[in-house]
């Protein structure tokens, strides 16, 4: 994921619980946090550290990592990754998906063409 250092890139951290819908211009990063609902992002979406998210990603590249659950469908136009540590459940469409070892995905993926927009 690109550095946190654009003026559209947001941040939610541990001890954050939020529910409703987020929409970001740029890119999102989700460590520790509690999110229920509707994540919609122009960049990339990276979860990490303990993430714990429920509802609707949708990204260019959406990255689930450390002891990260999730149990959502993700849209990621580009790529989504499934760390080591990560579970996922819930339906997945995206060009391109990678599971480490260790990680857990239960769900369909779809996989469309990188052509197709978001």
């Amino acid at each position: 994921m690109a550095k946190m250092d654009k003026a559209n890139d947001s941040f939610l951290n541990k001890g954050v619980t939020f529910e409703g819908s987020i929409k970001n211009a740029g890119n999102l990063l989700i460590e520790g946090a509690n999110i229920k609902g509707t994540i919609e992002a122009d960049g990339n979406v990276n979860c990490t550290l303990g993430a714990i998210v429920s509802g609707n990603i949708t990204a260019v590249e959406v990255i689930l990592g450390e002891n990260v659950d999730a149990q959502t469908e993700i849209h990621a136009s580009k790529k989504l990754t499934v760390k080591s540590s990560a579970r996922l459940t819930g339906n997945v469409t995206t060009s391109c998906l990678v599971t480490e070892e260790g990680s857990s995905f239960q769900g369909m993926v779809n996989r469309r063409d990188q052509s197709e927009k978001k």
